[in-house]
């Protein structure tokens, strides 16, 4: 029998099997003593190998059942060996009632017991998280009586055993050489609320360390709470990147990261950390439709189609199903998209047995409105009580009536909407306000003042209407617009009397006619020269698709339908279509440009190099916007070879879609080369420099944003490059980059905020420049807004970084400018916690136009200026003092006004990489031609991911 047992596999004995056991080795007769030498020798033998089985079970489970938790198993098998031992073993069974009186852990003094749950009770329905103030409270209660030897393997235990002696001998060391402990160090800045030094110091602790101990790592789940607590999200997730590095992290940091992340409005972030632990951990099921979303938002349609699906039994009302359908459309505007996918929906409800809500067609109606197919929206929506089992509700039949709205048929839209009152759908008083918000929009603009008050005001009183805020500004918008200043009284008495509560007063008003008359400075008058205008701002406009549509099942050319050449394959033609859709990469859906875009925010501009490639191996006719953007992503993507490989797309691509003839259906490629392209081209690397190249892409990048219609102007590239540049160890060039962002028209139109004033601030402390960044938290004291936390944090982190590297070595000279820059920090923090007396103080516009106008120049520029930070704040001007920091310009107060003036910064729109006269233009360089290199036909771009901007 044991000659047997050892040649089978490494499995687990069964609890019967140790019952057995161990009542014959406690029996104590000849078989009793065989047996026990025999399980001995057994032990001996498999012992590792079952260790390691059980750890690679313990991970299995784990990432198939997140909630087994090895521990209550471990706690019986203790019971019934010690039961076992004094004799009292009675089996399995005679254990149950002991258990029931012992508890699971240490009762809280203060905590109330928690009551049983009676046989006819409900069951309550589960938090979605834990508060993480009690959780953090127990942890700092517990932290130190908790035994781990009851949770650790064999391998485990002894791996931690070793680690925690070196921690052990580490502390010894310190305690002779008269420094705190580590560990005692972290409790007591945790004890002090100071976790943001506590995270710093653990994270400086471990750049070199490659494990730590359980006790350690407990400690360390602490601290991330801590700032989790606090709402220092960015400590956190570097606290748990570095935890899951030395140690493991858990599904519940992963959960509440995400979480959190998700609540700043960081979706980016969450769809990183989500596809980085998507395989190891699972989605809470009440945070299902807060990371769909963020996926889909962020344009990660494969991992939110993976996630919607793997978990869709979670989704009990279809909720997540009209969640998911409605971010495809709005990011992928794919109608055979949603098609394939509502095919799939119902077939898994099926499945299921489960029958679909009205939540899942709301998509599907819309999407066919918005394309011009009214009449199917409409059947779909007669057909789904009979079809579906489903009642179409307020919001449902108000596409409808949308849908006639847009064809202008306003007497089918009242009837509707009458039709909606007499049937009670008006009785939701939100969905309603919503449908006439859609209606009103389109009502307005083609009718006049008294048309627009008569059809707000009877619809009000008739359909018994409370407008939100929303649609209380847009009435008032339109007003203004078509009417005049007595029906603006009408809509406020209105609101007043019949209670409105939208939070709309005299003073909004006044700033929405401010607004509205600044909107319409210069703009065409007409409904046919507004569409004319849209037309040219985004290349093409339509009010309605009702003929034209937009289906790729057909297309016309000339007249000619391109159909199927027989009648079966007509008939069998969408479904083929359907199943090539379905099939097909859910993210190239996404526009081209668009996914480019995201790339090269986000900092991966390797990433927006394969999409292009992608693109043009799979035969898509590009644009030349995209060939710019696969330029600009080119030079950032590498120090080495980016230049060259713009160089070789500008060769081989722009001749290749200049000529072919497809192009002329889309934006013509002109004859000429562009001016950036010429830039590109014939630019000296040495004489420009790594940073010329950066500035050059980088503001081209910034001018394509504002030209074209389907981009928007953000900081996010010069936020994620700038980090790059840092990480990289040219903290110089990151400078460089943001400073010339801020001098630029830029900064006036699109500002530069804190996220900006944060990055720049990390690089002065990486260059050890304390005035760079005191200049950069005195920019954020002087202004009158509020303080972003994230801020406060990266200022009291950087502080802690600079007191560590130059307080060893530094002069008197040092520590006083040190103490200044901690000051500041301090009013900083206060500031930002809502003190009365810093939160009054801003900088005065009077003194500052005073100093420009009389400037005397500073004794030493170097140096911290030791004034009272009141009247600092107050006469800060934070462009003269960049001006004497970068040391660009010599003192020269008549120019100083001129330079700075923001008329001038506008009027020159900064020097565009193109202009002749940029900053790095050099005659040599320019005049001389570039020859460009033969490149075989089987050439490809050089990519070189290492360079991703994106860690």
């Amino acid at each position: 029998m044991l000659s047997r047992a050892a040649n089978t596999s490494s499995s687990i004995p069964s609890r019967n099997a140790l019952r057995v056991l161990r009542q014959l080795a406690l029996a104590g007769s000849t078989v009793g003593g065989f047996c026990t030498v025999a399980a001995l020798t057994y032990e001996a033998h498999r012992r590792v190998r079952i260790a390691e089985k059980i750890i690679e079970t313990k991970r299995t489970l784990h990432s198939t059942a997140p909630n087994y938790d090895a521990t209550s198993a471990a706690k019986r098998l203790k019971v019934m060996v010690e039961a076992a031992e004094a004799g009292e073993f009675m089996g399995i069974d005679s254990l149950k009632l002991r258990n029931r009186n012992i508890p699971d852990g240490p009762q809280e003094p203060h905590e109330p017991e928690i009551e049983k749950d009676k046989p006819n009770q409900k069951p309550s329905k589960p938090k979605p998280l834990v508060s993480l103030e009690n959780h953090h409270a127990r942890s700092k209660r517990s932290l130190g009586q908790f035994n781990y030897k009851e949770r650790m393997d064999f391998p485990d235990f002894a791996r931690n055993h070793a680690v925690r002696a070196r921690e052990k001998k580490e502390a010894e060391v310190a305690g002779e050489s008269g420094r705190v402990p580590f560990d005692v160090e972290i409790r007591r800045l945790l004890a002090q609320e100071r976790e943001i030094t506590a995270a710093n110091l653990f994270l400086a602790h471990t750049r070199t360390t490659t494990a730590i101990s359980w006790e350690r790592r407990e400690l360390a789940c602490l601290v991330f709470t801590a700032n989790c607590i606090k709402g220092n999200l960015f400590v956190a997730r570097t606290l748990f990147n570095r935890i899951d590095r030395v140690s493991m992290v858990s599904n519940e940091m992963w959960a509440t990261l995400m979480h959190l992340l998700a609540k700043e409005g960081h979706i980016d972030s969450v769809g990183v950390i989500y596809e980085k632990y998507r395989n190891i951990f699972t989605v809470p099921t009440h945070l299902l439709e807060v990371v769909l979303r963020c996926l889909l938002e962020s344009k990660r349609l494969d991992s939110a189609k993976g996630l919607f699906f793997q978990r869709f039994e979670d989704d009990r009302d279809c909720g997540l199903c009209g969640a998911y359908l409605d971010c495809l459309w709005r990011k992928t505007k794919s109608i055979e998209l949603l098609y394939s996918q509502l095919d799939l929906i119902l077939k898994r409800l099926e499945q299921l047995d489960r029958k679909p809500t009205e939540k899942l067609f709301n998509p599907i109606v819309k999407a066919m409105v918005e394309t011009g197919r009214a009449e199917e929206a409409e059947a779909m929506v007669k057909a789904m009580p009979t079809r579906y089992g489903v009642q179409p509700g307020c919001r449902t039949i108000g596409m409808i009536i949308y849908s006639r709205a847009l064809n202008c048929e306003w007497d089918r839209v009242m009837d509707g909407m009458r039709a909606m009152h007499e049937h009670g759908y008006t009785d939701s008083k939100r969905d309603f306000s919503i449908v006439f918000d859609r209606i009103f929009l389109e009502y307005y603009p083609t009718h006049t003042g008294e048309q627009i008050l008569d059809f707000v005001t009877s619809c009000i009183n008739d359909f018994d209407m409370r407008p939100d805020k929303v649609l209380h500004r847009h009435i008032l918008e339109a007003i203004i617009e078509r009417g005049t200043e007595d029906m603006i009284m009408t809509i406020m008495d209105m609101a007043t009397v019949q209670q409105w509560n939208t939070g709309i007063n005299d003073a909004f008003i006044k700033s929405l006619v401010k607004s509205r008359k600044i909107a319409m400075t210069d703009n065409p008058v007409g409904i046919w020269r507004l569409k004319q205008a849209a037309k040219h701002r985004q290349e093409h406009i339509t009010s309605s698709r009702r003929i034209l549509g937009s289906s790729a099942e057909n297309w016309a050319l000339r007249g000619e339908k391109i159909a199927p050449i027989h009648l079966p394959a007509e008939q069998t033609f969408p479904r083929t279509v359907r199943e090539m859709v379905a099939t097909k990469n859910a993210n190239l859906y996404v526009a081209l440009h668009k996914r480019m875009e995201h790339s090269i925010n986000m900092g991966k501009h390797t990433d927006a190099l394969r999409i292009y490639d992608h693109a043009v191996g799979g035969g898509y006719i590009v644009r030349p916007l995209h060939l710019t953007l696969a330029v600009i992503a080119a030079i950032l993507s590498c120090k080495v070879t980016g230049l060259a490989n713009a160089r070789r797309l500008i060769t081989s691509e722009w001749d290749h879609w200049k000529k072919d003839r497809a192009v002329r259906f889309s934006k013509r490629f002109t004859s000429w080369t562009p001016i950036f392209f010429q830039r590109v081209m014939k630019v000296d690397p040495a004489a420009v420099g790594r940073g010329g190249l950066i500035k050059m892409a980088m503001f081209e990048y910034y001018n394509i944003c504002a030209n074209e219609h389907d981009l928007s102007v953000k900081h996010h590239c010069a936020t994620s490059f700038s980090g790059y540049l840092i990480r990289r160890g040219t903290p110089e060039l990151a400078v460089d980059l943001l400073t010339t962002i801020y001098q630029s028209r830029w900064r006036l139109s699109h500002g530069f905020d804190q996220v900006l004033l944060k990055m720049l601030l990390r690089a002065f402390a990486e260059l050890h420049n304390l005035k760079g960044a005191w200049w950069c938290i005195m920019t954020v004291l002087s202004r009158a807004e509020h303080i972003n936390q994230d801020f406060v944090v990266e200022a009291t982190s950087q502080l802690y970084t600079l007191e560590k590297k130059l307080i060893a070595s530094a002069s008197y000279e040092t520590e006083e400018q040190l103490s200044i820059l901690r000051r500041t920090v301090e009013v900083l923090e206060a500031k930002s916690q809502g003190d009365s007396h810093w939160s009054s103080i801003s900088v005065d516009p009077g003194k500052k136009r005073l100093r420009r106008s009389n400037p005397k120049p500073p004794q030493k520029q170097h140096l911290l200026p030791t004034t009272r930070l009141e009247e600092l704040i107050t006469n800060f001007d934070e462009e003269w003092e960049l001006d004497q920091l970068l040391n660009r310009r010599k003192f020269n107060p008549s120019d100083h006004a001129r330079w700075w003036a923001e008329s001038t910064l506008a009027k020159l729109h900064s020097q565009l990489p193109e202009d002749p006269n940029y900053p790095w233009f050099e005659p040599e360089t320019w005049d001389g031609y570039y020859v460009p290199e033969k490149y075989p036909s089987e050439y490809h771009l050089e990519f070189s991911p290492v360079e991703d901007c994106e860690d």
